[in-house]
């Protein structure tokens, strides 16, 4: 049975340390979703954008790819077109990197096995369709 998962990210030293990014990324069975918010970085988030929403259909990734070492934990997101990713913070040739607080990496590892589980059905689910053509 499917779960849905919410997982909190952010993204620090945007605009050379002047702002930063806090989020959820959170998926269903066909779509994950990317919900941000960018704030200064020196008035201690007192200025805000207005919240921003991202729904990327999970046929739309490439791969995704958790990251973990001792001081730093993230949740890489690659997508086919640049432009799928595009409007997230510093990502950079259709590549988002969001990093993941110590309290959350455990959710991280779940959501990253998750979604490779479901690109790797979406991708069988091709294959047979491409199969049938021929």
């Amino acid at each position: 049975m499917f779960a849905p998962i919410r997982l909190p990210f952010f993204i620090d030293n945007l605009y050379g340390g002047f702002a930063k990014v806090n989020g959820i990324l959170s998926r269903d069975r066909q779509f994950l979703t990317l919900e941000f918010q960018v704030a200064d970085n020196v008035l201690g988030g007192l200025l805000k954008g207005r919240p921003k929403e991202i729904r990327l259909p999970l046929k739309a990734l490439a791969s995704v790819e958790y990251k973990q070492n001792w001081f730093v934990a993230r949740m890489i997101l690659r997508a086919y077109r640049l432009g799928d990713l595009a409007e997230i913070p510093n990502a950079e040739s259709g590549e988002a990197k969001l990093s993941i607080k110590r309290k959350d990496r455990k959710v991280a590892r779940e959501m990253a096995s998750s979604l490779n589980l479901a690109l790797s059905e979406i991708r069988l689910a091709q294959m047979d369709e491409d199969e049938g053509t021929y």
